[in-house]
């Protein structure tokens, strides 16, 4: 019997295989690094340093293939039962945008999350197998070496420099077509529209006419980011809505259901203390220099505020390592974002530094007004958030950020009025229950086969946007809507 399974599994293994040479598509799947438009790969990019490196790409594959000899992942992966809603989350992010509407979904579910998702929350997530995607990519050299030797300009860049991407893309594809294979879902919700995930699970699901795809976005958008490609977008305001109709056009229905995974911080402020607590927020484009200049500068500031650095949620444990003795050197909390979550950091603050980040609206809807601190390469608007007017401090140089401070920027529940265009239940009873809203619509999807009118009014001409009505009221306990 064990032989029989052993063989029936390699076969649908090999079946996979063949599946994915047909229909993979490793530039869609990759399209953060393929995507001009974005351009990482263009040398006055602020992370073309970062990502033009021939070894580092060997390196990060060789790490993949590494964890090949975690067993128990591929096994628990090959094992799974039938659902009916399949969530994948890819970073930390993504999960806590996806765990609210999971846990209010009443469909039969499931959530595969990648090794770096450290903080679950309790939730029994499935770990998606790295190690056996990175093996099964190996047949696939052939391919890429194929496709990137018929490459050209900026194309063929990507390819010299991310490889290893491309070649898993390939592996990721089969791993996820084995597991859609065994679960049969009705629905796969996904929080990124450019990953390596994203791009094998729509190439999968456009295979199938019982498999639907549901987007969830998880942070701020831009118009450099792909066309809406999913069957379903519920996108957080009409702010990313505009934006995604610019990058082209796109059959996705979408409707404006909020932030999700921002419920449980919405509007709700921490009280303007004696002591302020200046929260710095870090990305990948911010230099250490910047960083330690700007804490050097607020300790020797004359009303020394109590300072918390965080980094963000993607950034390597070499590279926390630093910034926490940084913040320890100069008298400041470190908050490590995967043991913390942004609500519970924010929760601790009067005001916020970052640069360009999306955690700007998330602390706007805590009432706590943001300075946009943009040295160097930053300052240049990425997410429109200076130009809309929803953020309105700016400070280019550490002394500026403290003249911001010293002018009072602080917490005001009437600013998150000003996230209405980003999030689009602010001033309806939906406010803070997003999860609430998507777990409903998930559900919805799977006993009726879609959405249907209601609550929901035409946000556009195009007759595939929508927004709550005026008369739109959260379900009760009972599951009555009053309308």
């Amino acid at each position: 019997m064990r032989t029989m399974m052993s063989r029936s599994r390699l076969r649908r293994v090999y079946e996979a295989t063949q599946v994915a040479r047909r229909v993979a598509d490793p530039e869609r799947s990759n399209y953060l690094y393929s995507s001009e438009e974005i351009g990482l790969m263009r040398p006055e990019h602020p992370l073309s340093s970062a990502c033009q490196s021939v070894p580092k790409s060997g390196l990060r594959l060789v790490r993949q293939l590494a964890r090949a000899v975690r067993v128990g992942e591929a096994k628990k992966w090959m094992a799974q039962p039938p659902v009916e809603v399949l969530f994948c989350a890819g970073t930390q992010n993504q999960f806590d945008a996806l765990a609210g509407a999971y846990e209010r979904c009443e469909s039969s579910k499931a959530f595969v999350a990648s090794p770096s998702v450290k903080r679950t929350g309790g939730i029994d997530t499935v770990t998606f197998p790295m190690g056996l995607a990175a093996a099964l990519s190996v047949p696939f050299v052939g391919e890429v070496v194929s496709r990137a030797w018929r490459s050209e300009g900026y194309l063929r860049a990507s390819y010299k420099y991310s490889s290893d991407r491309y070649l898993l893309s390939y592996g990721i594809f089969v791993a996820w077509l084995l597991m859609v294979w065994s679960v049969r879902p009705r629905l796969i919700v996904k929080a990124s529209d450019q990953d390596l995930h994203a791009g094998a699970l729509l190439a999968i699901a456009r295979m199938s006419r019982e498999t639907e795809t549901v987007y969830v976005q998880h942070a701020s958008v831009t118009t450099d980011f792909p066309p809406l490609s999913f069957d379903y977008a519920f996108l957080e305001g009409k702010d990313a809505y505009r934006k995604y109709r610019q990058t082209g056009a796109s059959s996705t229905d979408v409707y404006l259901t909020g932030m999700p995974k921002a419920d449980a911080l919405l509007g709700r402020g921490r009280g303007q203390g004696a002591c302020i607590t200046v929260g710095v927020c870090l990305n990948a484009h911010d230099r250490y220099q910047d960083c330690e200049d700007l804490l050097l500068t607020l300790e020797q500031a004359p009303d020394k505020p109590t300072v918390i650095l965080r980094p963000h949620p993607l950034t390597p444990g070499r590279q926390k390592r630093p910034l926490a003795d940084l913040a320890r050197a100069h008298g400041a909390e470190f908050s490590d974002p995967l043991a913390e979550p942004v609500t519970d950091y924010l929760g601790r603050i009067d005001v916020l530094v970052a640069g360009e980040s999306s955690v700007h609206l998330e602390a706007i809807l805590n009432g706590v007004e943001p300075i946009y601190y943009a040295p160097s390469v930053n300052g240049r608007d990425v997410y429109g958030y200076l130009a809309s007017g929803l953020v309105r401090n700016v400070a280019r140089t550490p002394a500026e950020v403290v003249e911001c401070i010293a002018q009072g920027v602080g917490q005001s529940m009437e600013i998150v009025a000003r996230a209405k265009p980003y999030v689009d239940t602010v001033g309806t009873p939906y406010f803070g229950r997003s999860a609430d809203l998507v777990g409903e619509l998930l559900d919805e999807i799977v006993r009726s086969g879609g959405i249907g009118g209601g609550r929901w009014t035409e946000a556009d001409e195009t007759g595939r946007a929508f927004r709550l009505g005026s008369a739109a009221q959260p379900n009760t306990p009972g599951g009555q809507t009053h309308e």
